[in-house]
């Protein structure tokens, strides 16, 4: 099943009129895909991690979510890449 190959939505941008098209395309043949993001609560300054891998045909392989503390959200965002890129290789995905 093919979840999200093709997948192109107009998101709002919360608080104007505009909006802006956000896309996923599926990685080429025999490659994963990881996918990660950092937040940060701005009104707590807790922030968290996450991420998944996808396969080339859009199937989810596997995922992740992390709650860091109080931190910057540069380090959220780099650890999120260093853990999926760890899961990537717990997983012998490469």
């Amino acid at each position: 099943m093919e979840v999200f190959r093709g997948v192109n939505r107009q998101i709002p941008n919360e608080g104007s009129r505009s909006s802006w098209s956000v896309q996923w395309n599926p990685s080429p043949s025999g490659w994963y895909m990881v996918n990660t993001d950092g937040v940060l609560a701005q009104r707590t300054g807790m922030a968290a991690c996450g991420g998944v891998i996808w396969d080339c045909w859009g199937r989810f392989i596997a995922g992740f979510a992390n709650e860091i503390g109080e931190e910057h959200i540069l380090v959220a965002e780099l650890l999120g890449i260093s853990r999926g890129i760890t899961l990537d290789v717990q997983k012998k995905l490469n």
